[in-house]
């Protein structure tokens, strides 16, 4: 059975606001198998509406990328320091970037299903498997621009105040902490 026909069969028994990101399927089916509960929380990522993205800086003057640091509110600069980024609520998504030019600064967003689908155990096999993969994320996700119905792409490129969880400050003149 592939990753995709996997996380339809998932999704068809998802309680009410939970969003499926990855599990273990091996455990899902012994569970329906044995006719016993799912632990969804051990399972699945339970955040009603939200699905997980990642989200990198991207520097057109030195071609950096960078992630935020993992602690909420701390800087990260790109290589020549034009731009920098962090975190304002990591389990929302929701990012700040602020820039001596804005024209040289973007953010990727990476839909984490793909990155997952990449990794697990049911990997999609072959180039019609990623296709079919990349059709389930889009379409699973509601309220972002991966979205079919939006770009319908796993991975964008997003300005400042271009999608609503990426906010621009201007630029302070205060250097970000080093790494």
């Amino acid at each position: 059975m592939s990753f995709v026909d996997q996380v339809r069969i998932v999704e068809a028994e998802l309680p009410e606001g939970v969003v499926f990101i990855a599990g273990d399927f091996t455990e899902f089916e012994r569970a329906r198998n044995e006719r016993r509960p799912i632990n969804w929380k051990a399972f699945c990522v339970v955040r009603a509406g939200k699905g997980a993205v990642m989200k990198l800086l991207l520097c057109a003057e030195c071609t950096s990328f960078h992630s935020p640091p993992s602690q909420a509110m701390a800087w990260r600069s790109c290589d020549c320091g034009q731009a920098q980024v962090r975190w304002l609520d990591p389990v929302a998504g929701r990012l700040e970037v602020r820039a001596k030019s804005l024209e040289h600064t973007r953010v990727i967003g990476l839909h984490n299903g793909m990155l997952q689908a990449a990794f697990g155990p049911q990997r999609p096999l072959g180039d019609a498997g990623w296709r079919e993969t990349h059709e389930v994320v889009c379409e699973h996700a509601q309220g972002y621009l991966f979205q079919a119905q939006r770009r319908n792409c796993w991975a964008l490129i997003v300005a400042p105040h271009e999608s609503g969880d990426v906010t621009w400050t201007p630029w302070d003149g205060t250097e970000a902490a080093a790494d």
